[in-house]
């Protein structure tokens, strides 16, 4: 597994050597590389002949089962975890609960698993190297699963290591961070960003940069849906919509994915904020001219409200409501901005 180029400087100044620290907290922007980091660690504590420079091999079958997420001292929570691909073709689905959400869904780890971890790091390793357990992200720990992590963080077995990856490790406990290594990853330049993006033959790599917040890895996020709807919703919403084309607006709800919408309108509302205090757009500049027409008929009070409506809507998107209605809903949200205006 490579080390992406912006990272290549915070690996060589600290991981190089091959000293991995028992427990490891590596934290950075979603989308900037950090999971991929932290599966880097740990392939290069499970490779049976790293590099040099400390790095995994790519080519050994350790590197091989580690990239499958199949290594036997591997093991994987969160968003980096393999779905077990025999217990779900076994499973019977047709007597699944419909109504129960799935843990992924409700993004928690629970205690359950952190007595996995502590079961697994008793065990001696089986290729004799070292045991790894990556979690990312950290934060999905609920406070009962935090606190029983805190007893391999204490006293972490022989050989064994932990890697937690965490977008926003303010939100994990204090008694966690202060007892791991923390290694801050920075986000790559938006030259890097581009490059790398070129690489992947990602058409338009610029804008979809901006889009993205300068993560250049969450560019799979970007479905064809999203790029179609960006292109119907924004004409509309860059014209006063209170007083023109308002029907049409609505009319997007039957068309457009929730997800899509919610994405956009954040994105929308933050570059027209910025544009009422003479900031250049940072999500939509090939919009630019739109938002410096609209940003001095923006009630400014209302459209905070409206953002900060768009953020708290965040918990409710993968909740099993009527998709069209929570687009309107959202569609007239922004409408009322312009009320009156």
């Amino acid at each position: 597994m490579s080390i992406l180029s912006w990272h290549r400087p915070t690996w060589d100044a600290q991981f190089a050597t091959g000293r991995v620290p028992a427990s490891l907290l590596l934290s950075g922007a979603r989308g900037s590389g950090v999971k991929e980091f932290g599966m880097a660690v740990a392939a290069a504590l499970l490779c049976a002949t790293p590099t040099t420079q400390g790095m995994a091999c790519g080519t050994c079958d350790d590197c091989r089962w580690t990239a499958a997420g199949r290594h036997p001292d591997l093991l994987l929570l969160g968003e980096v975890a393999v779905p077990d691909a025999d217990k779900e073709d076994d499973a019977p689905k047709e007597q699944e609960d419909p109504e129960k959400p799935r843990e992924k869904e409700k993004h928690l780890i629970p205690v359950n698993d952190i007595r996995s971890v502590i079961a697994f790091f008793q065990v001696t390793p089986n290729r004799e190297r070292a045991r790894v357990v990556v979690m990312a992200p950290a934060e999905w720990m609920n406070p009962a699963a935090a606190n029983s992590l805190l007893k391999v963080l204490e006293e972490p077995p022989p050989r064994a290591h932990l890697v937690l990856v965490s977008h926003t490790p303010a939100r994990l406990p204090a008694t966690v961070r202060s007892r791991c290594v923390s290694v801050r990853l920075p986000k790559p330049s938006s030259a890097e960003a581009q490059v790398w993006l070129e690489d992947q033959g990602v058409r338009a790599p610029g804008l979809v940069l901006h889009q993205l917040g300068g993560s250049p890895l969450a560019h799979t996020e970007l479905r064809e849906t999203y790029w179609d709807a960006r292109s119907r919703l924004l004409p509309l919403v860059s014209e006063n919509p209170a007083r023109r084309r308002s029907a049409e607006l609505l009319g997007l709800a039957d068309s457009i994915e929730l997800g899509d919408a919610h994405r956009l309108l954040h994105t929308w509302c933050a570059d027209l904020l910025g544009s009422t205090c003479g900031l250049p757009a940072r999500y939509h500049p090939d919009f630019q001219p739109a938002l410096d027409k609209l940003a001095p008929a923006t009630p400014r009070k209302r459209l905070l409200s409206y953002e900060s409506r768009l953020r708290a809507s965040r918990r409710w998107l993968d909740h099993p409501l009527n998709p069209k209605l929570a687009v309107e809903d959202l569609l007239l949200g922004y409408l009322a901005i312009f009320e009156g205006a």
